[in-house]
């Protein structure tokens, strides 16, 4: 999906945490020309919708806390096959923090190439592959398992113990499923509709 400078500038607006800082100081860097977001050098090409996405849901996770400004991403990176969403600011077990648990997980069931759903998983070098992008694979590949469901330990106060808690992707991958028929032009309009 490519951005036009006008395109990031709007998304910046609504999701002020794709504005690249620097990390330690907080500061936008002087030179900052909107040529890029936070996300789109960072995360494999087929991952980008799926991370768009993700910023939709969170910003109002975010508003209703009162953390959209103060909310950043340490690093978004890749790693073991899943997309990896660290950031300052989501307090554990919250409505966001259970969010990007559900977005990194079902991240393992998205091409990372092309970003439909994945069928195979590379094997050593862990990779999630769709049918067609699966024979670009220089790896054996083996067929994944698409759960509909997660689990995340969760700290019961009551018990005093984690608990595993489950969590649907249905209703994810009927969103992501209708983002994949859109066109670049029908996407962002529909991510930037809050």
């Amino acid at each position: 999906m490519t951005l036009t400078v006008e395109q990031r500038k709007k998304l910046i607006e609504l999701y002020p945490y794709l504005q690249p800082r620097n990390l330690w100081t907080d500061k936008v860097s002087e030179d900052y020309d909107y040529s890029y977001i936070r996300g789109e050098h960072e995360l494999p090409e087929g991952w980008i919708r799926l991370f768009l996405l993700y910023c939709k849901n969170l910003r109002s996770k975010l508003v209703e806390t009162n953390t959209l400004d103060k909310f950043r991403f340490s690093q978004l990176k890749e790693k073991y096959g899943r997309m990896r969403l660290y950031n300052f600011g989501i307090p554990k077990n919250s409505d966001a923090d259970i969010l990007t648990s559900l977005y990194e997980s079902y991240s393992t069931q998205i091409c990372h190439v092309c970003g439909k759903l994945a069928r195979y998983e590379s094997l050593g070098w862990i990779e999630p592959w769709c049918e067609s992008c699966a024979d670009k694979c220089p790896y054996t590949k083996t067929k994944i398992y698409t759960g509909s469901q997660m689990g995340i330990g969760m700290w019961n106060r009551e018990k005093d113990c984690t608990e595993v808690v489950y969590y649907s992707f249905r209703k994810l991958a009927r969103e992501y499923k209708k983002c994949l028929l859109m066109t670049d032009e029908e996407f962002y309009q529909y991510i930037i509709t809050v």
